[in-house]
């Protein structure tokens, strides 16, 4: 199963100084915002480094407050995150136990095995699948992680855009 994959790309240019615009998606301690970075401007880098065909639809900027996210899965298949800051926080990936049988994106501990875990550093970019089960554990002391994220709907699976990539 893959879980991520780092990539080494330039996306300063594109993600200096860019600019919040509005609060789109709250969940918990979870917050999504867009930003004036155009996803055309970031398409192009993309197909300029590794000729992609399959291209993300959108970018956001996501805070996560401490303590973090609960395990979950993403309402998009895959996503690259730009690690604007990290310290110390873990993002475990997870096995289900049983077949999944309803739409709910939620999972308790006891339903899910871990089988990987990262620690992103501050201007790692990182491609990640989000469609398997995630979560993200903030310690109080590091204050909240902002991530640049972009976006794949669910046109594509995570293993498609990820061979883009290789």
């Amino acid at each position: 199963m893959l879980l991520y994959k780092k990539l080494e790309i330039n996306l300063h240019d594109i993600i200096s100084g860019f600019n919040i615009d509005y609060e789109i998606f709250k969940w918990g301690n979870f917050y999504e915002y867009l930003t004036d970075i155009k996803i055309d401007d970031v398409n192009k880098v993309l197909d300029n480094n590794f000729k992609i065909t399959k291209f993300p639809k959108s970018v956001n900027l996501t805070k996560i407050e401490p303590p973090g996210v609960g395990i979950h899965t993403d309402e998009w298949n895959a996503a690259i995150n730009i690690y604007l800051t990290a310290q110390s926080s873990v993002t475990k990936f997870y096995a289900t136990k049983h077949t999944k049988t309803d739409d709910q994106n939620t999972f308790s501990q006891d339903s899910v095995e871990l089988v990987d875990q990262i620690c992103p550093q501050k201007k790692d970019i990182l491609l990640i699948n989000t469609s398997i089960p995630h979560s993200v554990t903030i310690p109080i002391e590091d204050g909240d992680r902002y991530i640049l994220r972009i976006l794949w709907g669910k046109t594509h699976t995570f293993d498609e855009i990820y061979k883009e990539f290789t």
